[in-house]
């Protein structure tokens, strides 16, 4: 952030900017010009108002839907928009996050101990098991930009049947936005037995950041058997 540009910012972060004379917890009225918002998301500051004001993470979505602000910054929860910023979202983290039985929930389905899986144990369902979904999850918050999510899964000997594998942003327990799908028949897998990635290209916008969270799903599963051992999510550049 230039030492000229004014600053709006949560209450824990206001002392790294409080040299400066625009700088701001709060607006002071509706003519303040903010040139860059700075917030903690992974913060409780973000959620809490300043002298009954609007949260940051209120102002964030406000910004954000004036069309006028870019997202500069996005890693760990830190969040800098930027007025008038088009190009790309500055993210030196992590571009590779990996979810297994610790991460997802099972709904029709079983933990079962698996010698070729790095954890020991894998999600599985067989013929036996109730038709629907097979597992969701793990409802986390990526940095927007476009993705790689792979399922890594495996059919046994003579499976029948499939799954639908999509990713999405759920708004509630209702409504949502779907990422990417698709469909896997039994007869997708080249051979039995063996770890097989299945991927889907999706794009996540700045907006679904703030909103949402990630949900990756193996839904109106039916047949088997079929062992989900984990699934990658990884960055592969701006949305």
């Amino acid at each position: 952030i230039p030492p000229d540009a004014s600053v709006l910012t949560q209450n824990n972060l206001f002392p790294q900017v409080s040299g400066r004379a625009d700088a701001y917890v709060y607006l002071t009225d509706n003519g303040t010009d903010i040139e860059y918002l700075l917030a903690d998301t992974s913060s409780p500051y973000s959620g809490q108002p300043i002298w009954n004001n609007q949260t940051m993470s209120q102002w964030l979505h406000y910004f954000l839907s004036t069309g006028r602000y870019g997202v500069l910054v996005m890693d760990d929860g830190v969040v800098l928009l930027q007025k008038g910023y088009t190009g790309p979202i500055l993210f030196q983290g992590q571009t590779e996050y990996r979810y297994d039985f610790r991460d997802l929930a099972l709904f029709y389905g079983s933990r079962v101990l698996d010698p070729t899986s790095q954890s020991g144990t894998v999600l599985m369902r067989d013929p036996s098991t109730t038709n629907g979904t097979f597992f969701y999850g793990p409802y986390v918050r990526i940095p927007p930009g476009a993705y790689n999510v792979t399922f890594w899964l495996s059919a046994g000997a003579g499976a029948t049947g499939g799954m639908l594998l999509d990713a999405f942003s759920p708004v509630n327990l209702t409504s949502g936005t779907e990422l990417a799908a698709r469909y896997l028949n039994a007869s997708d897998f080249p051979s039995a037995d063996t770890w097989t990635p299945f991927t889907l290209r999706l794009s996540l916008p700045p907006r679904d950041y703030f909103f949402s969270a990630l949900e990756c799903r193996g839904m109106y599963a039916y047949g088997g058997p079929f062992s989900l051992v984990y699934i990658t999510v990884t960055y592969i550049g701006a949305a």
